[in-house]
């Protein structure tokens, strides 16, 4: 197996410092959250990769709407839209 020497990993072991900025964004965060909170609510949504409740309404809207045109067009001319 692959070993590091212990005084190499004490040297780049970053958990100690790591944790210190991840404690002072959390707080930075928490007072967003308190004067932002709409906005600290969509941040914590798209950082978690979740869709839009109405995702999947307004795409298949969008996929009717486009499918409604009926328009055809060459695969060259579309990727560059």
């Amino acid at each position: 197996p692959f070993e590091i020497p212990a005084d190499i990993y004490a040297e780049w072991d970053a958990k100690a410092a790591g944790a210190k900025v991840e404690a002072e964004w959390n707080q930075r965060f928490e007072a967003y959250a308190k004067a932002y909170p709409e906005l600290a609510a969509e941040f914590k949504r798209r950082a978690s990769g979740e869709l839009p409740a109405d995702f999947s309404e307004k795409a298949q809207a969008y996929i009717n709407e486009v499918a409604a045109k009926g328009e055809t067009i060459a695969s060259r001319k579309a990727s560059q839209n």
